[in-house]
């Protein structure tokens, strides 16, 4: 599961032409954390667009971040060379309309933006999470860390996906600051790595725990809701790529541009779960 989310923007013959898409990269492609590239909805709120203001001489570059929490970005133009202010690496927070910077007029721009969510950071702090659900459900783990199905990229390498009944309340494994949600999806789909409705939790070591594949119209949280450890966040679903009704949870952490899954303690009813490799699929 993972996320590097690209946005660009285009001047031509010196006028304001916005060519912004969705078009997704390598990193961030579905705005939280799984393999795949399924365009984003106008309900995914993960993503940072670019705007362009002539002032003068000038082309101000602005970006306006709707999720809460940092994002890194990286600004660049298509054609290297055109600007030495290109390419810029910053990290904003948000939510809100920021200026990245000013340009002079004239030059063929072709502006792409590069985000990932997060602060950059090598590491985390050790913790111990409690399931993502009740235990009472039942604990049937469909696949695990390195998992062959879809666990084996570097976002997703220490994800779990629980097999769950459809409309299992989804329970915050970790209090923290909702980041961004996508809210949007009503079924499954063949495109792999789309994670229906999904739910980004950042916690205050600067980690990032991901809920996906929860059912049409459960989100219980908004972004910039402060939530606690065994809040309700939605319902157990079967929302974009899957294959029956299970919960994805990942903690991952931005490495600079980068999304990484981490190794994280789950404590069941009889203690440190534990995890097998391998999988019967999404």
């Amino acid at each position: 599961m993972s996320c590097l989310r690209r946005c660009c923007v285009g001047l031509s013959a010196g006028l304001l032409a916005l060519v912004c898409g969705t078009a997704a990269a390598s990193q961030w492609r579905s705005g939280w954390g799984l393999a795949g590239s399924p365009p984003a909805p106008a309900s995914d709120t993960a993503t940072p667009q670019l705007q362009l203001r002539q002032r003068g001489t000038l082309i101000q570059v602005w970006v306006d971040h709707r999720g809460f929490g940092p994002v890194q970005v990286r600004l660049r133009n298509r054609q290297p060379g055109v600007s030495p202010l290109l390419p810029l690496l910053r990290t904003l927070s948000g939510p809100g309309q920021q200026l990245l910077l000013e340009l002079p007029a004239g030059p063929a721009y072709q502006l792409v933006l590069d985000s990932v969510p997060g602060q950059p950071q090598p590491a985390s702090q050790a913790f111990e999470y409690r399931l993502p659900f009740d235990p009472a459900a039942g604990v049937r783990v469909h696949q695990g860390a390195h998992g062959r199905a879809s666990h084996h990229d570097a976002q997703n390498r220490y994800a779990w996906d629980f097999a769950l009944a459809e409309g299992t309340p989804v329970l915050a494994a970790r209090a923290g600051r909702v980041m961004a949600t996508r809210s949007s999806a009503c079924c499954t789909t063949n495109v792999a790595g789309d994670g229906g409705n999904w739910v980004r939790i950042e916690h205050e070591d600067g980690s990032m725990a991901i809920y996906a594949h929860l059912q049409a119209g459960s989100l219980a949280v908004t972004p910039g809701q402060r939530i606690a450890q065994g809040q309700p966040l939605g319902r157990v679903g079967n929302t974009g790529y899957s294959r029956g009704a299970h919960l994805h949870f990942a903690v991952q952490i931005n490495t600079g541009l980068s999304l990484h899954s981490i190794p994280v303690q789950l404590n069941g009813p009889q203690g440190r779960l534990q995890a097998s490799s391998g999988s019967a699929g999404p």
